[in-house]
């Protein structure tokens, strides 16, 4: 690589890593009273709640739901359909023996 290249080479990876820093900026103090956690706290105290940015019960399933029922039937159709195909293939291999 000529002396040029070189130079050429060091100007764009100069100029790359100036592009990579980033300003820092100062952290903001702002009152708990101006935030959502503030105001989620003031709303849940005002409940006699606790506080929570979240629905606490998001994990709950409802079991008896619509899409539940589906989802179990298919699942015991899957298994069934499973279990007889297992069925063929031992009675297949008990025939060739």
């Amino acid at each position: 690589m000529s002396t040029q290249e070189q130079e050429n080479t060091d100007a764009i990876r100069n100029k790359l890593e100036e592009i990579d820093e980033f300003e820092d900026f100062p952290v903001d103090n702002w009152p708990d009273s101006d935030t959502i956690k503030g105001t989620a706290a003031a709303i849940a105290g005002a409940n006699g709640q606790k506080a929570s940015l979240w629905q606490e019960d998001w994990n709950d399933v409802e079991v008896d739901d619509d899409f539940a029922k589906n989802l179990k039937t298919e699942l015991e159709t899957i298994r069934a359909q499973q279990q007889q195909q297992q069925q063929q293939q031992q009675q297949q291999q008990q025939q060739q023996q």
